[in-house]
Parts: structure tokens; C-alpha cells; sequence
């Protein structure tokens, strides 16, 4: 769903940065080890391409539910198909997977997964995925069941 704060910015600044001279990010496949540089760098290059696709950018990934194509602005929408563009250009493997799973020409919901699905999880996270595999309690509560039968 497009929040209202997903307006499309207007700018009339000029682009300093030739597309065809400057190299963008290498090729991401979805390693979440890279992720994070990779994002910054692909940050980076969206800045000298349009500021104002990558305030939209921003403003996308932040969004907690699936962002709908039809739902923007005519302007928002080209930007959109852009930013679709830059990215199937820049990722294989499993991140191109997740981009052919994802509405055609719709870049800014493709980032929202991106991010969502490249977060950092917190550390509580972590220990209680951990500690249902070191205390399974289903597990230990049937072996202390097959135990007493044991003993009977």
C-alpha cells in the first residue's frame, strides 16, 4: 500500500553524474553478507542518478506492507520502473529469483523486500532461535515421558 508520505519529491536540480561514464555497483546475488555494502554502494549511485528517486527509495524500504504499482502517482510509477531496471541489471541468483517474483517494473516494492528480507536481526532474535534448538521442550517433555516409562 502507498503511504502518503510516498509523494513524489520535486526537484529541478540538474544531473551532474554521466550514467555511461560512472560504473555502477558490481552484481549482487543475495548474500546477505553483502548486502550491506552492497546497498550502501547502490545508495550511492541512485544519489548521482536522481536524489529524488532515492529519498522514494528510502521512504519504500521503511514500508511494513507490500507497496501496489497501481496505487502511485504517474510520476512515482516511472521512477519505479527505473529503479526495477537498475536493479535487474544489478543482481542474479537469488536476488534476481526474488525480482522475478515481484510485480514487473515495481523497484521500489523489489528494495522493500530487499531490505526486509537483509535486516539485521537483533541478537534476541538469534538466542531464542537457538534455544529451541539446544531446549527443545516438545523434545525434552517427551523424553521425560519415555524416561518414566523406562523406569517403570
Amino acid at each position: 500500500m502507498l503511504r502518503a508520505s510516498m509523494t513524489t519529491p520535486t526537484s529541478s536540480k540538474p544531473q551532474f553524474m554521466d550514467t555511461k561514464l560512472i560504473k555502477g555497483p558490481s552484481v549482487w546475488n543475495g548474500d546477505k553478507k553483502k548486502w550491506k555494502h552492497w546497498s550502501s554502494k547502490l545508495e550511492g549511485y541512485i544519489a548521482g542518478v536522481s536524489v529524488d528517486l532515492l529519498t522514494l527509495m528510502g521512504k519504500a524500504s521503511a514500508i511494513p506492507t507490500k507497496i501496489e504499482l497501481v496505487e502511485m502517482p504517474a510520476e512515482a510509477q516511472e521512477m519505479a520502473g527505473s529503479l526495477f531496471s537498475i536493479l535487474s541489471g544489478l543482481t542474479e541468483l537469488a536476488a534476481y529469483d526474488i525480482l522475478l517474483n515481484t510485480e514487473k517494473g515495481n523497484g521500489f516494492e523489489l528494495r522493500r523486500k530487499y531490505c526486509r528480507d537483509n535486516a539485521p536481526k537483533s541478537i534476541g532474535f538469534s538466542r531464542n532461535r537457538m534455544m529451541l534448538i539446544l531446549e527443545p521442550n516438545d523434545l525434552v517433555q517427551a523424553g521425560n515421558g519415555y524416561s518414566q516409562l523406562l523406569n517403570q
